[in-house]
């Protein structure tokens, strides 16, 4: 006859396992669920949600519940940049030059290195700047004063 110590081992493993077991049903709100009852999570799986997309209300946007703010990026966030899904036929807006700098540079680092440069460029000519350089004679013109890499 086996042990108590070894039945109540295989106790334990069974229990654990049935912890690690994922719940049958999805949840209708997924990861957007709000809901931490243990009863709930239990009888529910809760896949992650979608990553954040840009908000299509942008600058006009007036909701800052935390619930919007997980799923939505606005104009000036650091989120908001070059690689965030827009809806089709969505144009970025930027309050400041600044924003739209930023919005270039996906990498953080306050500098624009070529590829950033050629979006940055393009955004100003798709809001109406004047160019009257292509990119390349804008790029040198502008990188001409800075010590070489």
């Amino acid at each position: 006859a086996p042990s108590k110590e070894k039945e109540a081992c295989v106790t334990e493993v069974a229990t654990e396992v049935k912890t690690l077991e994922q719940p049958s049903q999805r949840c209708r709100y997924g990861g957007r669920c709000c809901d931490e009852n243990s009863a709930h999570r239990a009888k529910f799986y809760h896949p992650d949600p979608p990553p954040p997309r840009a908000c299509r209300w942008g600058l006009k946007c007036y909701q800052r519940s935390d619930e919007h703010l997980k799923f939505f990026v606005h104009p000036g966030e650091k989120l908001y940049n070059f690689n965030l899904p827009f809806d089709e036929g969505q144009k970025p807006e930027f309050a400041h030059l600044h924003d739209m700098f930023k919005f270039c540079d996906v990498d953080d680092t306050n500098h624009l290195y070529f590829e950033s440069f050629e979006r940055l460029y393009k955004l100003c000519v798709d809001y109406g700047c004047d160019a009257d350089l292509d990119v390349e004679e804008a790029w040198r013109e502008a990188t001409a004063d800075l010590p070489e890499q």
